[in-house]
C-alpha cells in the first residue's frame, strides 16, 4: 500500500516556525539566567529545562528533515 505524501499545510508551516523560534528564545534566556543564578538547585534546574529544549528542538528538526 502506497503511502500518502508527507505535505505540511501553511497554517502547520508557521506553527512549526513558531514553535521552533519560541524554543530557540527560551534557550537563549536559560543561557542569560544561568549567569545571574547564585543557587546551585536553581541553576541545576535550569540547565535541565536548557537539555530538555535542546532535546525537543533537534526532534523537530529530525521530523522535519525526514
Amino acid at each position: 500500500m502506497k503511502e500518502p505524501p508527507f505535505l505540511i499545510s501553511p497554517k502547520d508551516l508557521l506553527y512549526l516556525e513558531d514553535l521552533l523560534s519560541h524554543i530557540l528564545v527560551f534557550d537563549k534566556k536559560c543561557k542569560h539566567y544561568l549567569s545571574l543564578v547564585n543557587n546551585q538547585q536553581v541553576h541545576d534546574h535550569v540547565v535541565q529545562v536548557e537539555n530538555m529544549l535542546a532535546t525537543t528542538y533537534d526532534e523537530l528538526l529530525s521530523i522535519l528533515e525526514g
